[in-house]
């Protein structure tokens, strides 16, 4: 049995040891603390890197002074304040700054170059709006995705009164900036975007509206594979939860899907297709 207790400001420091002692049946599920107590078990032990650090040994007995230093912030062979700079969690810009210093050259026009003949957008010409340039100049696809703000402010964004509608009407705005540049129809596929600013129970609600998109006459195309509002405890699991949405999205009208577990995903969609042929006879 393994326990991780955090003391906050404001607790007394010896309030482990005396649970472990004093600790009733009708707190603690099955008396575990004083029938550990009674035989004899130590009150706990000390693990991780984070331990090692200040000089303990992974699995060594906690003892009452050392436990006391390391709670009231001190170093516990010296007695030194222990204390650290607040971090830094790396944005959305520092990602992108780091990926063009490794590939300086990782441009769509690079991605032509290789090969590739269809450029994914996944702003919706909003990070990049020059891009339509290189679509026009290259005779690529364009695959135009909604996305809502940025990576960075995504956690932070409530969910859309009318979510569907909003995709809509911006997706219109972004295909029609595209015709003007000259892009064909015929070369757009449009993206709704899963997860990309929307909220996780809004997930479902755009997959279950998607055939609203069919008023823009485009291909659409659809990415739910493994994305966070399908998470299950293990990775089989996911996998068929992915299945689940990908098969909802191709009958709500999507005509292409993004996934990382090909053949199984092409099982599914066989099946979602068999349906939407079977309601097409009636």
């Amino acid at each position: 049995m393994a326990v991780v207790v955090t003391v906050a400001k404001g607790y007394d420091l010896g309030y482990i040891w005396k649970t472990q002692g004093q600790a009733s049946a009708a707190r603690t599920p099955g008396g575990y603390y004083i029938n550990a107590a009674q035989a004899g078990e130590p009150p706990g032990r000390w693990w991780g890197p984070g331990a090692q650090a200040l000089g303990f040994t992974s699995g060594q007995v906690v003892e009452r002074k050392p436990y006391d230093a390391v709670y009231q912030q001190h170093e516990p062979r010296t007695g030194a304040k222990l204390g650290r700079a607040r971090g830094r969690y790396a944005t959305f810009a520092d990602h992108l700054a780091q990926l063009k210093a490794a590939e300086p050259h990782a441009t769509a026009e690079r991605a032509i170059e290789l090969g590739a003949e269809i450029i994914n957008d996944p702003s919706g010409l909003t990070f990049d709006p020059q891009l339509v340039k290189v679509v026009m100049n290259h005779n690529t696809g364009l695959i135009l995705n909604h996305m809502r703000g940025s990576p960075d402010s995504w956690a932070k964004l409530g969910p859309l009164p009318d979510v569907m509608g909003t995709i809509v009407r911006d997706l219109g705005a972004t295909v029609h900036r595209a015709r003007l540049a000259g892009i064909e129809a015929a070369r757009i596929v449009i993206d709704p975007g899963i997860g990309f600013g929307k909220r996780k129970e809004q997930n479902s609600e755009i997959i279950a509206r998607l055939g609203q998109l069919a008023s823009l006459d485009l291909p659409i195309m659809v990415g739910p594979s493994r994305k966070a509002f399908l998470a299950q405890p293990d990775e089989t699991a996911t996998r068929f939860a992915t299945a689940a949405a990908v098969t909802a999205s191709v009958l709500a009208g999507a005509h292409i899907v993004r996934v990382h577990d090909v053949a199984e995903m092409r099982a599914a969609i066989h099946v979602a297709d068999e349906i939407l042929k079977g309601a097409a006879t009636e």
